[in-house]
């Protein structure tokens, strides 16, 4: 799926320039950008918090018609939610009402565990709450190709990179459901932090095995 020669790169650094460069395109491009917004839910009930926080946020697309919409949470370890390591499946499942709601076609929940390990599907809860969802696949990142794809715009860093080839197929809308939480090289784990899960293991791994070739248990 990767060319031999993919050279490989430790994940911190790998976390460093991502840093690095949306630090650099967004001084570029802050003056073009148009206006975001944060919505905020206050409910003891995930589902709930989320629906009115994306209601708030008054963003989320309302023609998804004819679409394949790709989430990709925080699932980095086998914890449920309630550990405060990974995207309760709950928040996800307001995304995919939503998403239906504006008429996707299909919605794909993805992530990549690390190198060894079980999908971490079924032990954070997902498996569960998405067996009644016939529109609704969990995919292991792992099991798919990867696909060079230039950094749009040129990156900083990386002038392209290996992302999962079903991220770039036409017709389809990406969203970053993170897990907010500090992280003991990033700081705090949000939305860019969250899309180390997307990178390959093959072109990224750290070239020294220590269990974690890309993720950290942090």
């Amino acid at each position: 799926m990767l060319p031999h020669d993919a050279v490989p790169i430790d994940r911190r650094s790998f976390i460093r320039l991502l840093a690095a460069n949306s630090a650099f395109l967004a001084a570029v491009k802050a003056s073009s950008s148009p206006p975001y917004y944060v919505g905020a839910g206050y409910s003891s009930d995930p589902y709930t918090a989320a629906s009115t926080a994306l209601s708030a946020c008054g963003q989320f697309p309302n023609n998804l018609t004819g679409q394949t919409v790709v989430i990709k949470p925080n699932l980095l370890a086998p914890k449920p939610a309630t550990s405060g390591a990974t995207t309760d499946p709950r928040v996800v499942q307001a995304i995919v009402d939503l998403c239906l709601a504006a008429g996707a076609t299909q919605i794909l929940i993805v992530e990549a565990a690390p190198l060894g390990d079980p999908s971490n599907f079924g032990p954070c809860g997902y498996t569960t709450v998405f067996q009644s969802y016939p529109q609704v696949q969990l995919v292991d990142l792992r099991t798919g190709t990867y696909a060079l794809s230039p950094v749009p715009g040129g990156g900083y860093a990386y002038q392209s990179m290996w992302v999962p080839s079903l991220v770039l197929e036409p017709d389809t809308f990406f969203i970053s459901a993170a897990k907010l939480k500090t992280h003991v090289s990033a700081v705090a784990s949000l939305s860019m932090k969250n899309l180390v899960g997307l990178a390959s293991e093959t072109a990224y791994a750290q070239p020294v095995a220590t269990g974690y070739p890309r993720h950290d248990p942090a």
